[in-house]
């Protein structure tokens, strides 16, 4: 919500809470989405190369989820890169299914 309404500072401060919260409780990776809303914000505050390669890292994960690959199409179509990004998608996908 705070990154709808360009309060960066903000949500990176409650973000970290989040983060820590992960941590704290032990609960594994990403288990609050936490990467995914670092990814959000990163690519709000104007990191969108940093934003993609976090994307990126948690669509090849074991395990991960397959419509994480729609989120990552949607950043590189965002940053108006979806043509370096339409093959490296494919292999993770590959990768993970196989």
């Amino acid at each position: 919500m705070m990154l709808r309404h360009d309060e960066p500072r903000r949500a990176e401060i409650e973000l970290k809470k989040l983060e820590e919260l992960e941590k704290k409780r032990a609960v594994g990776t990403n288990v609050y989405a936490t990467e995914d809303l670092r990814a959000l914000l990163l690519e709000k505050t104007g990191k969108t190369d940093e934003s993609i390669s976090l994307i990126r890292a948690i669509v090849g994960r074991r395990g991960a989820r397959p419509d994480g690959a729609v989120v990552l199409i949607a950043a590189l179509a965002r940053a108006e890169k979806l043509h370096r990004g339409v093959r490296p998608v494919r292999a993770d996908l590959a990768e993970a299914s196989g």
